[in-house]
């Protein structure tokens, strides 16, 4: 299993706003979780479900205040 090197924080605020819209298609998004499943876990992603559709949003912070 692989991790990135990230330091914990408390986040206490975060104000993001929203870039690009939605990908409502749902396509793209099911192979972003699998490529990210694949990486860091080495296995196939399991949480498919045929009822649910993924979406990937992109998001930028304007505010973030941490402790």
């Amino acid at each position: 299993m692989r991790a990135d090197n990230i330091s914990v924080v408390r986040l206490t605020e975060r104000q993001v706003r929203i870039l690009n819209g939605l990908n409502t298609s749902g396509v793209p998004a099911n192979e972003h979780i699998e490529k990210r499943a694949r990486k860091y876990t080495g296995r196939k992603f399991k949480g498919f479900r045929p009822d649910q559709r993924r979406v990937i949003v992109k998001v930028t912070p304007e505010r973030i205040h941490v402790q």
